[in-house]
């Protein structure tokens, strides 16, 4: 709950520019998109602990705008995902579906969590979904 709960709160401070009394920088945000490459470095090398830890730290900061945010959600939720932690994967999706941002990304996660959790009928509802915005997805 406290990871949900601090992804909220990391969305809500992205989305609303100013959400303390300062703005963010534009060296800050440089910083965390070389950190989120960094993240993307070490989940392509299945590093998945290490690309949640540094998500986690930009996160913290809150200096990502939010296609960036999106992107960094749905790649945590994804390394939760390989690593088995299905709730903390769920968490990070359901944050990320509330942007909007990335439909296809969300809904494959969706059916992904659902399969490995043997939810067949939340498997389906998310195939569905992800057939109504690209007919040709194919996802295993």
């Amino acid at each position: 709950m406290t990871h949900f709960l601090r992804s909220l709160g990391t969305l809500f401070c992205v989305l609303v520019v100013g959400c303390s009394d300062t703005q963010l920088s534009e060296k800050d945000i440089d910083a965390s998109l070389v950190q989120l490459e960094y993240a993307e470095s070490e989940f392509r090398i299945q590093s998945y602990d290490k690309c949640i830890d540094i998500v986690d730290t930009i996160m913290k900061k809150g200096a990502l705008l939010p296609d960036s945010f999106q992107k960094a959600i749905l790649m945590r939720a994804e390394c939760y995902l390989m690593l088995g932690k299905m709730d903390d994967a769920k968490e990070d999706v359901a944050t990320a579906e509330q942007s909007g941002e990335q439909p296809e990304k969300v809904f494959e996660l969706k059916y992904r969590i659902a399969k490995a959790k043997n939810d067949s009928a939340g498997a389906n509802e998310a195939y569905q979904s992800l057939l109504q915005i690209n007919p040709n997805t194919r996802v295993q």
